[in-house]
């Protein structure tokens, strides 16, 4: 079942034994419990049309992603979370996305 528009860049899937986000036509699936997480993942600023009307979550705060410096959006909750992994790197979502392309032709080869 998909949640949100399938047409758009970012929407929720949930698939029998898991739930997720789909970015750019790849599957994020949501943490397990046990599981360690291995990245933190935020919007670009500028990527949501809304932001030039000042609708964001309130409580946000601009950042920098690790990998490329571009300004990444960060709600408050990631903020938190941030706190309680204070060693997990904040990616944009156009890096993550590079990164699992990365990957997936490391497996490939």
């Amino acid at each position: 079942m998909v949640t949100g528009d399938e047409g758009s860049e970012i929407y929720l899937e949930h698939r029998k034994d898991e739930s997720g986000i789909r970015v750019r036509g790849h599957f994020i699936p949501f943490m397990k419990e046990g599981q360690e997480l291995d990245v933190i993942v935020c919007v670009r600023k500028g990527w949501n049309p809304l932001e030039a009307r000042r609708v964001i979550v309130p409580g946000s705060q601009t950042g920098q992603c690790d990998r490329c410096g571009q300004d990444i959006l960060i709600a408050p909750s990631t903020q938190e979370l941030m706190k309680d992994y204070p060693n997990v790197p904040t990616r944009c979502v156009d890096c993550v996305k590079k990164q699992l392309e990365e990957e997936d032709g490391a497996r490939k080869s």
